[in-house]
């Protein structure tokens, strides 16, 4: 007899929790019992992390269709010789930052912005051989940026993604891949990304769309990037 009464009783709670609450919290009657109003709070923050979930997801989008329009294809020639790779826009009066194997000492550079058709010559203001590094000078205005990520926001597993531009027959089209960081020091932030070498100077960015570095990539297909810190202390900016 007890066993019996103890299973109705277990039963008639699944029955309120699964019917009866969730048909009271929406009768006025009932909206304003204690209870009532606490069970309607546990259930807003299940509904509240849902929504986070989807937000977030949504802003990486945003931010990737932001990025892609920042990150040029640079293309160096001499004679038959060529180097193809990326780089972002620095500042909307044309300051671009790229790495210095793609811009090579007596090489004409043209850089591919997104949504143009032709390129624009670039004009190489200085390279660093010790960080890699070139800046670039293109003659336009009005050009999509973003912000540098601090480098006390980097950590250790958060989620970052990048952007390039490789050639193709029709000039350059994006790449993008995502993936988190896996090694962190003030020269170097590594990721668990793989990717083809021509995805040199890539940017990689973290989920709010700022610049977190500019990427390397070895013939493994490692890809580590340069932090902003050196990028912002190599330009001047």
């Amino acid at each position: 007899m007890l066993l019996l009464v103890f299973c109705l009783g277990a039963a008639g709670g699944i029955w309120a929790q699964a019917f009866l609450l969730p048909y009271a919290a929406t009768q006025p009657p009932f909206a304003d019992w204690q209870f009532i109003k606490e069970w309607n709070s546990k259930t807003t923050v299940l509904r509240e992390i849902r929504e986070i979930v989807v937000n977030r997801d949504e802003a990486i989008e945003r931010a990737i269709e932001k990025a892609q329009k920042l990150v040029v294809g640079v293309r160096s020639a001499k004679g038959k010789q060529v180097r193809e790779g990326s780089g972002f826009i620095a500042t909307s009066d044309g300051f671009i930052i790229t790495l210095a194997s793609l811009v090579p000492q007596g090489y004409t550079v043209m850089v591919y912005i997104d949504g143009e058709k032709e390129p624009v010559l670039g004009q190489v203001l200085k390279r660093d051989a010790k960080t890699g590094l070139a800046l670039l000078k293109i003659e336009k205005n009005n050009l999509q940026t973003t912000g540098f990520a601090d480098e006390n926001s980097v950590k250790l597993g958060m989620p970052v993604f990048l952007v390039g531009r490789v050639f193709g027959k029709e000039g350059t089209v994006s790449l993008v891949n995502q993936g988190i960081v896996k090694g962190l020091s003030k020269d170097a932030i590594s990721t668990n990304m793989v990717e083809e070498l021509t995805l040199q100077g890539s940017a990689l960015f973290d989920i709010a769309g700022r610049i977190v570095g500019l990427n390397t990539v070895d013939k493994e297909g490692k890809v580590v990037s340069i932090p902003s810190a050196l990028l912002l202390l190599f330009a001047g900016f």
